[in-house]
């Protein structure tokens, strides 16, 4: 890692005011801060600075991994291959991501005398060369960055490690997502593991605001309804509904597709579409009350032609979200520079709640979203075993904070915007899931056109979920059993 001080801008709310961005420094190690002076970087309009602290982040990750067994390397490198637009272990720090990321690295090279390493290359040619080097016996990385819509092809290859195959790992680690480990789990096979190290905050949808519609439909957008918890599906179609002109030729959302919106409603309770893990046979698992309501509310969106999506007739919905046609545009926070050429016309909220009794504010994850594999050549898989649990360990809250400052480079128009995304990507309670559809959908299409598509074409009927359930199950069950046996105990 680099031994430069980096000028970090992070969210962090304020008690008696919007959030706004910061100066944080990180330490070469994670341990003493550098010397160097900072450099003072201009500021766009509506953003102050206030004091953030990584420490007590760092020093809470710095405990964990010292707190982990002991164990000699058998060589004094951990190599990941990333794919384009995923990074480990950068080597050119642009921002206070970057920065967080080595620090992470930092924390657990000090630990056991491991240099961590990154090298990026096309996912088609990293499928290819892993593969190759696999059947040759040649080692070729320790682990591979991919996203989790790579899943299904690599997987399909037969050369990657079972994840509860690594010695010593306990996936009910806190800084595990055991659930999503299971997404990437059926029958005999669990190739993909999840947790704070693939929790990329570029690829939480969010919900992106026309604030020059708002205004011009004398909305008022509701911050304090995120704040007190009570931000739900229903104060949005509320607030829509209480708005004057909305029917003049406005829609309330637009997405690229029906089927992301359709995933967007549907993720925002946490559950998933398919019930899977290992020794399990995947099976349609969406017949239950939470996505009940989320059929509702896609029910009232589809019925009242309220929404919106990317058509080769009609044009993109981006279009008309910034054309002031659309008032919320579901995206990710990654595609926040496309937003950013309205200018100061737009916000940031997190996806709603289905109920305001839900602890968390839930963000679908796009397909894009990284998974980490290693193949079963794996000439040293306690060294990967140990490595990975001590990244995963190290990845803190800090590593979150420090991606405001990437927005704050390329994106961000104001506090509020850095307010919310505490909000979206979890520094203040906010997470996201994700799905054995996206993970398999490019091996198996039927997991897509059977669920999500399948959900949005039924909410324009009279049906209900258990409908689209079993319609789903007579398309999908049998074509699991086939490719993912059950294991007999």
């Amino acid at each position: 890692m680099k031994k430069t001080l980096a000028l970090i801008l992070a969210a962090a709310l304020c008690a008696a005011s919007l959030c706004s961005c910061a100066f944080i420094t990180f330490g070469g190690d994670g341990d003493a801060p550098d010397t160097e002076p900072a450099v003072t970087a201009a500021l766009p309009d509506g953003l102050e600075r206030v004091e953030y602290d990584p420490a007590p982040s760092v020093a809470a990750a710095r405990e964990r991994v010292n707190s982990l067994p002991g164990h000699k390397f058998a060589k004094d490198s951990f190599s990941v291959a990333v794919a384009p637009g995923t990074s480990f272990a950068p080597d050119v720090e642009l921002d206070g991501y970057d920065e967080a990321l080595n620090t992470r690295n930092a924390i657990v090279e000090k630990r056991y005398g491991v240099n961590c390493g990154e090298f990026e290359t096309p996912l088609d040619v990293m499928l290819s060369d892993s593969y190759s080097a696999y059947l040759a016996g040649l080692y070729y990385a320790d682990a591979m960055l991919i996203p989790q819509s790579a899943l299904g092809p690599f997987a399909e290859k037969g050369f990657l490690l079972n994840v509860y195959s690594l010695p010593y790992i306990d996936y009910s680690r806190e800084w595990y997502f055991a659930s999503d480990v299971a997404q990437g789990a059926a029958g005999s096979g669990a190739y993909a593991v999840a947790g704070t190290l693939t929790d990329d905050p570029s690829c939480y949808y969010c919900l992106y605001v026309n604030d020059a519609l708002a205004g011009k439909l004398g909305l008022a957008i509701p911050y304090d309804s995120v704040r007190e918890g009570k931000w739900t599906w229903d104060v949005l179609l509320d607030l829509t509904r209480s708005g004057a002109g909305i029917d003049g030729g406005v829609r309330v959302i637009g997405a690229g597709s029906a089927s992301g919106l359709v995933c967007t409603v549907c993720k925002s309770a946490g559950g998933y579409f398919m019930d899977t893990g290992l020794g399990k046979t995947p099976a349609v698992g969406f017949d239950n009350g939470s996505f009940a309501a989320a059929f509702e509310v896609l029910r009232t969106l589809r019925k009242g032609d309220l929404a919106v999506f990317d058509n080769g007739e009609t044009g993109s919905a981006f279009d008309a979200f910034k054309g002031e046609r659309v008032l919320f545009y579901a995206d990710t926070v990654g595609n926040m520079t496309r937003v950013s050429s309205m200018g100061a016309d737009w916000r940031v909220m997190p996806v709603p709640k289905l109920n305001a009794e839900q602890d968390d504010c839930v963000a679908y994850l796009s397909p894009d979203a990284p998974v980490l594999v290693t193949d079963a050549g794996n000439p040293h898989p306690e060294d990967t075993a140990y490595a990975l649990d001590a990244l995963f360990a190290a990845t803190g809250e800090y590593v979150k904070a420090g991606y405001s400052d990437r927005l704050v480079r390329t994106a961000v128009n104001g506090s509020a915007v850095l307010d919310m995304l505490d909000y979206v990507y979890g520094i203040k309670g906010g997470r996201a899931v994700y799905d054995f559809c996206d993970m398999y959908g490019a091996t198996y299409p039927a997991l897509k056109s059977a669920v999500s598509e399948g959900i949005w074409e039924a909410a324009g009927g009279d049906g209900t979920i258990s409908d689209v359930a079993a319609s789903a199950s007579y398309t999908l069950n049998w074509q699991m059993a086939r490719a993912f046996p059950e294991i007999k105990r």
